[in-house]
């Protein structure tokens, strides 16, 4: 999913598991119609997707990278202000696990994996978003907001920087799946799991360190 806003000049790029759907639900119902928002699966009640398309192509769609949409919008792209929010990598983890456990979408396949097997699964493990908000080893976003801090420094963003006050996060989707028995707490995951977790997120946590003082601790 993607955001271009035309009327207030920015551009929201989503990563995995950070509550980009819920963002993307409630931009989408304070955005005029001429703004560009993507399509989202499963569809989720007051999103309104519109002008992701060029003829019957799909021109901008989920998880869609900065610097590509830096080249579909051309010179348009100038003076636009690009953000994203990025997650700790154990956290997204975890989070990405109980989806595939518990959604409906499925849980059918991977009813009885354990996480150490999700660890160990290269195909299953959250890929890293680097390439998302990253060109050539350096920031192609303007901001990046942790996680942990989405409900105080989205509102904060969207008030300072654009002057939309009151904004509120509005939707929970996709929420819920790690609050059930069979997703282990984070203190349940062991050393080596998080050892593993953290090589294959190496290259967007040293980014985030050196250039946008996010600090993700490597064993948390």
């Amino acid at each position: 999913m993607v955001v271009v806003s035309h009327e207030y000049r920015f551009v929201f790029i989503k990563t995995h598991k950070t509550a980009g759907t819920s963002l993307e639900v409630s931009l989408s119902t304070l955005l005029p119609a001429t703004d560009i928002v993507s399509e989202i699966f499963p569809k989720e009640e007051s999103h309104e997707p519109r002008n992701y398309l060029y003829g019957k192509t799909v021109l901008f769609y989920n998880h869609m990278s900065a610097d590509l949409v830096r080249t579909y919008l051309g010179g348009k792209s100038c003076g636009y202000y690009f953000w994203t929010v990025e997650r700790h990598p154990i956290l997204k983890s975890l989070s990405y696990y109980a989806m595939i456990k518990n959604s409906l979408h499925h849980n059918k396949a991977f009813a009885d994996l354990t996480f150490p097997e999700f660890v160990d699964r290269d195909d299953l493990l959250p890929i890293d978003d680097y390439l998302l908000y990253s060109n050539k080893g350096r920031l192609a976003c303007h901001e990046i907001i942790d996680y942990d801090s989405l409900n105080e420094e989205v509102p904060r963003l969207m008030k300072t920087r654009f002057g939309i006050k009151d904004f509120e996060i509005i939707s929970k989707s996709k929420s819920g799946f790690r609050d059930q028995s069979n997703i282990p707490s984070l203190q349940e995951v062991s050393g080596s799991d998080k050892v593993k977790i953290m090589e294959k997120f190496w290259k967007s946590t040293c980014l985030l360190k050196e250039q946008a003082g996010i600090d993700f601790d490597f064993m948390l």
